[in-house]
């Protein structure tokens, strides 16, 4: 949860400082503000979900990391998903 507080405050702050008015002045669309949000947590997401994968399949012997994996991913998504909900 620690990746959603962060993010929910840059979204704030940047409210804060109408940056992303001013980057609308010069021609930013909504499609690309999403795009860059969602790509970088997308890579951010990515290592997170490795690195907690394999401690948590140590822990789960018989689960395949394949399913730890795809679970951490896709609530780390769904993460991403609440903090765009929350702008």
């Amino acid at each position: 949860m620690g990746n959603l507080c962060i993010y929910v405050y840059r979204m704030v702050y940047e409210k804060e400082t109408r940056v992303k008015e001013g980057m609308k002045i010069m021609g930013l669309t909504e499609g690309i503000y999403f795009l860059s949000y969602f790509l970088q947590y997308l890579v951010i997401n990515i290592f997170v979900s490795l690195i907690n994968s394999i401690i948590v399949m140590f822990i789960y012997k018989k689960i395949p990391f394949f399913f730890i994996y795809l679970l951490f991913f896709l609530w780390g998504m769904n993460v991403f998903a609440l903090a765009f909900f929350f702008q």
